[in-house]
């Protein structure tokens, strides 16, 4: 979900900054599950729409992009180096259609390539061990074997 996390808060922030909303229309609301709605330009939102809608934009930029003051900076959605990683190894979003537009594109997918190839190093480092520890615990065993082996045959004798 990692992958897809990044796109969704990047729609999101992007549905928050747009210059119109799909709203409810509330003269059209009837007893039908479907909520009639209708595009609305934020210009035309009463001044508590236009507060809500503030509110709602800061909180996103506080939870997703970095922001923690009380002013809007429209700054990009921060990625995490696990979202790096997850982007790259993700089918559905290795081809970083999703960033096309971002600034520094070609930076970003190299440093996004470094971390998955640090991670596999940090793999293949952690399974050379595993399989060290295994192979000394192998002959560790064997050795023991031998000499148990040893001490019976001199324990008959």
């Amino acid at each position: 979900m990692t992958a897809l996390g990044v796109l969704l808060k990047e729609q999101m922030m992007a549905s928050l900054r747009a210059k119109s909303f799909e709203v409810v229309d509330l003269p059209r609301v009837s007893e039908s599950a479907v909520l009639p709605r209708v595009h609305k330009l934020v210009a035309d939102f009463t001044d508590v729409g236009k507060e809500a809608r503030r509110r709602g934009t800061l909180e996103g930029e506080r939870h997703y992009c970095g922001n923690g003051t009380e002013v809007l900076t429209n700054a990009p959605v921060l990625l995490t180096d696990r979202d790096k990683i997850a982007t790259v190894l993700d089918a559905r979003t290795c081809n970083f259609m999703h960033f096309q537009g971002r600034p520094g594109l070609t930076a970003l997918m190299k440093e996004c390539m470094d971390l998955l190839l640090v991670e596999y190093a940090k793999y293949g480092t952690c399974a050379a061990q595993f399989v060290a520890k295994k192979n000394a615990a192998s002959e560790a065993a064997a050795a023991l074997r031998v000499k148990k082996a040893g001490a019976a045959v001199n324990a008959a004798a």
